[in-house]
């Protein structure tokens, strides 16, 4: 017998399902007005659920076995707050317990609601108040889905006898839950603050400044306001990433992904500084391998509105262990510091450099202890194996000059002068920095006041505290900035003006039909479209960027 708490009957039933079609069945009539949450009236039973689905689940878990022989309804099931059943004191109310399976499916569902969400807002330039607009359309998409399942359901009589048709139907409503939780701004950044693998930043406080606000629209008072910029604790990145399996089997098995051919210059493993380095040259540590990367982005609208004003300078890095088919991936690249571009004309980069460098010298010394699945606690090393960026922010970094057009030694790389940069194109041609010079320069820099710098050195960088780099040894350029704004424009500009000015192999007009048909039949970069050619320049002018891109890409 079944004790319904809605119509206080005792109903025959054979099992769950039965339950379920009794209770859907004064939900369809509205018979007897159905309430939440439903309260079990079952002797010695008075659990409380806030679904039919998890009542009926309860039912057949702690009551199957009573259905043939259960008592009479409790007079007072209407007002069950002050039931206490036989046997029981009151000081406590019974709950059921969630189901593992059911744990790791609300788990399971929770865990792609949140990547949908992050890689809405991180691959299409989606702000939040976005998503939740579309996770509240989702919501009801799910839900005209389940009723019009059930509507459909109503027409036959033994559809809701299928154990398996209940089960389907329990789990899209465990997904439209899920949907439903974080339907708001607030509930999803509540989310990720409470995920295992978010990384609380550290603030740091650059300094203070007084700002002229408006107060009621009328009266003006001066505000102190302080500059912040953010840091993510590296520590804390390295333990997340070695919690992954795939990222661990990666570092510990690196020999086996990277396989090369002996006297083959494949990778930054291969060189000289690498064999001979103190930390990484070491096969008794687990050292990892760190490339930081610094670029700056624009947090406007696509109409670039106050761009100077809302640009951010931000610190990547990335692990040169996984193999380059990974570390290339753009889930492989990890935020570690941001910081307003204002801020850095004001402050410069050694506040938030200091705070990189700091936890790279415990890495560089005694490392980490990190827990490892299978492998137990294991001290993980590491430090800076290469810095990149664009010329101009690399100059600064490294405390250089960031004059490009007038300044003789503005070479990150070398002390090639203008002259020769503009006639030398191999790399024998020119002297390379080292400690040695650099600290030269340093020597001659601080022994006169008048001097501001020496053969492109303004200071020494927070970079050089390290142990294990220096900037004067580094030689990564920033690639994807050297060939569309300097080499690409330059090489293309050239190769055009020979073919169609010169040798005459053809004319403007066929060119500009040719890209037009490619990127006609192009899908993915269709708006990237070069506009039309109306002259080619001289040689040495070169094309602009975007016709760079598009012309080298296809």
């Amino acid at each position: 017998m079944f004790n319904c708490p809605v119509c206080k009957k005792n109903v025959e039933v054979g099992s769950r399902l039965d339950v379920g079609r009794h209770m859907r069945m004064h939900i369809r009539t509205l018979d007897y007005p159905v309430s939440f949450p439903i309260r079990c009236c079952q002797q010695r039973c008075h659990s409380i659920y806030s679904s039919l689905d998890a009542f009926v689940k309860h039912m057949d878990k702690k009551h199957s076995r009573q259905y043939s022989n259960i008592a009479p309804v409790a007079n007072d099931c209407d007002n069950l707050d002050g039931y206490v059943p036989e046997g029981d004191n009151g000081d406590h109310e019974m709950q059921e317990m969630p189901h593992p399976s059911d744990i790791e499916s609300d788990k399971c569902y929770s865990n792609e609601a949140m990547k949908l969400i992050l890689c809405l807002v991180s691959k299409s330039s989606v702000t939040f108040n976005c998503v939740t607009e579309v996770l509240a359309i989702f919501d009801n998409y799910l839900q005209s889905t389940l009723a019009n399942i059930h509507n459909k359901l109503e027409q036959i009589e033994i559809a809701y006898h299928t154990p398996t048709l209940s089960i389907v139907l329990d789990e899209i409503n465990k997904s439209r839950q899920c949907i439903s939780s974080l339907n708001t701004d607030y509930k999803i950044k509540n989310s990720i603050t409470q995920h295992n693998l978010f990384i609380n930043p550290i603030e740091i406080v650059l300094g203070e400044r007084e700002e002229v606000h408006l107060q009621d629209g009328a009266s003006i008072n001066n505000v102190t306001v302080k500059d912040k910029a953010y840091y993510v604790p590296i520590f804390s990145i390295i333990r997340n990433l070695l919690s992954d399996e795939k990222f661990a089997t990666h570092i510990f098995n690196e020999k086996v992904f990277r396989k090369t051919a002996d006297g083959v210059y494949s990778n930054y493993c291969d060189s000289t500084k690498f064999k001979q380095h103190g930390l990484f040259s070491d096969q008794t540590k687990i050292s990892l391998r760190i490339q930081l990367f610094y670029d700056g982005m624009g947090t406007t609208n696509p109409l670039r509105g106050h761009a100077s004003i809302h640009s951010v300078g931000v610190f990547y890095i990335t692990f040169e262990n996984v193999h380059e088919k990974y570390s290339f991936d753009f889930q492989r690249v990890h935020l570690l510091a941001m910081i307003n571009t204002l801020d850095v004309k004001t402050y410069g980069f050694d506040v938030i450099l200091r705070k990189i460098t700091d936890d790279i010298k415990i890495l560089e010394t005694t490392g980490i202890p990190v827990e490892i699945k299978n492998k137990g606690t294991v001290q993980i090393f590491g430090s800076i194996s290469q810095f990149c960026g664009d010329s101009l922010a690399t100059n600064e970094v490294f405390g250089l000059v960031e004059n490009f057009s007038r300044t003789e030694y503005c070479c990150a790389i070398c002390y090639g002068n203008i002259q020769e940069r503009s006639t030398y194109f191999w790399e024998s041609a020119f002297r390379l920095r080292n400690k040695e010079l650099h600290k030269d320069d340093l020597e001659m820099l601080h022994s006169d006041d008048e001097l501001l710098h020496v053969r492109g050195v303004k200071k020494n960088s927070v970079l050089n505290e390290l142990k294990l780099f220096h900037t004067s040894t580094n030689r990564t350029a920033g690639i994807m900035h050297l060939l569309p704004e300097g080499i690409l424009p330059l090489v293309s500009g050239n190769i055009l003006h020979e073919f169609i000015t010169i040798r005459k192999v053809m004319s403007l007009t066929d060119l500009n039909r040719k890209i037009r048909w490619v990127f006609a039949c192009l899908k993915v970069d269709k708006g990237n479209t070069p506009p039309e050619l109306n002259s080619l320049k001289p040689p040495g002018k070169g094309l602009s960027p975007k016709l760079t891109v598009s012309a080298a890409a296809y």
